[in-house]
Order: structure tokens, then C-alpha cells, then sequence
């Protein structure tokens, strides 16, 4: 029989599109980029995080943060969900 342990939900295609002014010669900088979120939990629903609050997470950090390079980006969001989502460590 099939046993159903985990559940993995997304939101893939948040885009930002930030602008910054070089003070010293007066040039726009534009950095557009794609986000996608993955989180995996077990199969009780009660601690998943709406798709929507995933996307509005991804906003708020990208105007907290830089988000060039994206790498940083990426690293600054991973740093956000582990520290404020629920973590539970299984020993098998």
C-alpha cells in the first residue's frame, strides 16, 4: 500500500524588477530577476505556508535587501524560511 509522508509546494515566477541611481554619475542601474520558493513539509497541512505569503515574503525581503547578486538574494530568503518556519528534526 501507498504511503503518502511528505508534501512539496511552490511559487515559481516572482519577479523583481528593483532600480538604483548611481549618486556619483546620475546612471540608473535596473536588476530584473525571477524568484522561485520550494518548501517540502509533511503531509499535515496545518504548518504549510500560503503560496501567497511566499510571494509576499520574496517582496518584502527585495526591498529590505539587494538583490544583485542573486545568489545573495537566493541566500537572504533560505536564511528567512529556516529561521522563521517551524523546523522538526526526526531520528530514525
Amino acid at each position: 500500500m501507498a504511503v503518502v509522508n511528505s508534501a512539496r509546494y511552490w511559487k515559481d515566477n516572482d519577479r523583481i524588477c528593483k532600480f538604483k541611481r548611481d549618486e556619483e554619475t546620475g546612471v540608473q542601474i535596473v536588476v530584473k530577476i525571477k524568484i522561485g520558493v520550494r518548501l517540502k513539509d509533511a503531509i499535515n497541512s496545518s504548518d504549510i505556508i500560503a503560496i501567497n505569503a511566499m510571494k509576499n515574503v520574496v517582496y518584502v525581503k527585495a526591498t529590505e535587501n539587494p538583490v544583485s547578486p542573486p545568489e545573495l538574494f537566493g541566500c537572504i530568503l533560505g536564511d528567512h524560511f529556516m529561521e522563521n518556519t517551524l523546523i522538526q528534526l526526526v531520528q530514525k
